[in-house]
């Protein structure tokens, strides 16, 4: 068998917590991707939907990938004008084991952020996202600061559970919908 690929990975999120007007609720996401008997597959990236968010830099490839992402929500009482705010911080984690093209010998990588969400359920447009996210290990290429605002985001709600037969994208969740 040649280019055979594992993805195996899950999903969690807790219980809605109440700390007396602040509501809090912890998501945590983990997976594994494996490669063996590559002859044409692209090797692992971490610069995708598997591994770091907002992560740029497409010279770091692997064979094998864990990663574990954390967020927690902190969803504020009240609203200003009609918006619901929604602070939250967040961490991303991958270790990889590298291939032999690959230029950084070194196997863990991460990235440590924050940022506000804001929607208005009068209003036409969906939810707005300001984060901020640092990744301490200096790659060339990549600025260890990542600002970005984005506006109409789409939370996953899988309403289709039945599906034609396709292969598996290991460096890509198009739908947003392996796990």
């Amino acid at each position: 068998m040649q280019d055979g690929d594992i993805l195996l990975g899950t999903s969690l999120y807790s219980r809605l917590i109440r700390l007396k007007q602040l509501k809090v609720r912890q998501f945590m996401r983990l997976s594994y991707t494996s490669q063996f008997n590559t002859a044409i597959a692209e090797p692992l990236r971490i610069n995708n939907a598997f591994g770091l968010q907002d992560f740029r830099q497409d010279s770091i490839q692997a064979k094998r990938r864990l990663t574990l992402r954390s967020e927690t929500i902190f969803f504020a009482p009240g609203k200003l004008f009609g918006f619901s705010f929604a602070p939250f911080l967040t961490g991303d984690f991958s270790l990889i084991e590298p291939t032999k093209l690959s230029i950084d010998p070194s196997h863990f990588y991460y990235g440590l952020g924050g940022g506000i969400r804001t929607r208005n359920e009068n209003l036409v447009f969906g939810t707005i996202e300001l984060k901020a996210i640092y990744f301490p290990r200096k790659i060339y290429g990549q600025n260890s600061f990542k600002i970005g605002l984005t506006t109409n985001l789409r939370f996953r709600y899988n309403s289709s559970y039945v599906s034609a037969p396709e292969f598996v994208q290991v460096n890509n969740d198009i739908r947003n919908d392996i796990f």
